[in-house]
């Protein structure tokens, strides 16, 4: 597998958009978003939430399945 965007180099960006654009609870809000319209959902679904910073859009995405009828779990 070849990295498109290193691990530092989405970090450094992240921070810059919280920093300059958007808050860091929009951004996670955009990313669980861009997940849920990606995604033809059935059935049901497991997020894993570890303690990290992506753990926010795992929980902002168990919200917005939930919002539209979608049976979920979330397990940290």
């Amino acid at each position: 597998m070849k990295d498109i965007v290193s691990c530092e180099n989405m970090r450094r960006s992240d921070a810059n958009t919280i920093a300059t654009k958007v808050s860091g609870v929009e951004l996670m809000w955009r990313a669980a978003n861009g997940i849920y319209e990606g995604v033809n959902w059935h059935g049901k679904v497991g997020i894993v939430c570890g303690s990290g910073n992506n753990a926010g859009d795992g929980y902002a995405l168990a919200l917005i399945l939930n919002q539209n009828g979608i049976d979920c779990e979330i397990e940290d």
